[in-house]
């Protein structure tokens, strides 16, 4: 679905869901390394990627971060910076959603 500006989050977020808990149902295979689990952010997580629109989408980004935040599951200490360079001219390249890829739908791009 590449209509949706916030993929990238919804598959980050996925790894919080406790169907990814490494385990024989996933053979081993989760991301969710630390074993984190709450049916709370399980079900915000599917709601998240349930959502079609992009207000519904960042809203339950916000409801999953907050629970996610709340009971400690991860503490965010750190930031990665993604410059992006572009030469003059070139318009539309900045993605919409600054939490989303640095390459933003290359199709849409313009020079004057």
């Amino acid at each position: 679905i590449s209509s949706i500006p916030v993929t990238p989050l919804i598959s980050w977020s996925n790894r919080w869901h406790s169907r990814q808990i490494s385990g024989p149902a996933n053979r081993y295979a989760g991301t969710n390394l630390e074993g984190y689990s709450s049916a709370v952010t399980d079900q915000a997580i599917v709601n998240l990627e349930r959502a079609l629109r992009r207000d519904d989408q960042l809203r339950y980004w916000t409801d999953v971060w907050r629970q996610i935040s709340d009971d400690v599951g991860v503490i965010p200490v750190h930031f990665i910076p993604q410059p992006s360079v572009a030469r003059r001219g070139v318009t539309g390249w900045v993605t919409p959603n600054l939490l989303g890829e640095p390459a933003y739908a290359p199709w849409t791009w313009d020079i004057s």
